[in-house]
């Protein structure tokens, strides 16, 4: 394990900045990053926040975290626990668990979560509720050719894949998933949200509880499912299985 440490503390340059994207000011960041084995089977698991999934020209994963919240004080509660369990290293992000009123703007309209984690009740809302703070880790994770990412779970926020070649499984609790230009198995579910793949070669699944999902131009198999919500599949070459409770399905 490989852990850099950097601060960023109060500052009007960075308030400005912040504010121009969320109407909360974010006062403190706090970003680390985290290197995993070469070959090692990789398990991340988030509360809240935005992950971007990209490629690196390197022989090793790594991931770069970024902390962000109103205060100093809250940011450095958060804590990353990297275990290793034999050809798996699994990454996991603690948050305080007496702060469990969360505010996370994820810019959809108005949305509440109740998230059971680490056997801890968070009330996850992307609007400003009384007594709640504004929190989340914010995820960059560098994948080299033919990594495998068994498990990349994310309970409340959006997961965006661009080129990458590695067998992934993304799992949501609510938000959205959008992979484009990948390569290898790809698994993508989210509980509400809604999927989006292109450009794939691999075998392909995406699932949701709630959301729509859409497939273009994948080479392989692909298997989609929606229990409420449309399905869009379009420019595969392989075989294809849909399923909806409720929507309409257009291949």
């Amino acid at each position: 394990m490989s852990l850099n440490y950097s601060r960023s503390l109060t500052g009007l340059g960075l308030a400005t900045l912040l504010l121009s994207v969320s109407s909360v000011a974010l006062a403190a960041t706090v970003t680390q990053e985290i290197r995993f084995a070469q070959g090692a089977e990789i398990e991340i698991e988030n509360l809240v926040g935005r992950v971007k999934v990209k490629p690196t020209d390197g022989s090793e994963a790594y991931l770069k975290a970024s902390v962000i919240g109103e205060s100093e004080e809250l940011v450095k509660l958060v804590r990353f626990d990297l275990k290793d369990q034999g050809k798996k290293q699994r990454l996991e992000v603690l948050y305080p668990k007496d702060h469990t009123n969360l505010y996370f703007e994820t810019g959809g309209g108005k949305t509440s979560s109740n998230v059971t984690y680490h056997g801890e009740k968070y009330k996850i809302s992307s609007y400003r509720r009384s007594g709640s703070e504004a929190l989340q880790v914010d995820m960059e994770l560098f994948l080299p050719k033919g990594s495998r990412v068994d498990n990349l779970k994310n309970r409340v926020g959006e997961v965006e894949l661009a080129g990458v070649d590695a067998d992934i499984r993304v799992d949501l609790g609510a938000g959205t998933i959008n992979s484009t230009d990948g390569r290898g198995r790809l698994v993508a579910d989210t509980g509400s949200g809604s999927v989006s793949v292109t450009n794939h070669e691999g075998e392909t699944s995406a699932d949701t509880g709630s959301g729509g999902v859409r497939i273009e131009t994948v080479l392989g198999n692909v298997d989609a499912d929606t229990g409420s919500g449309s399905v869009k599949v379009s420019g595969v070459r392989g075989n294809v299985n849909v399923a909806t409770g409720s929507g309409t399905v257009t291949l």
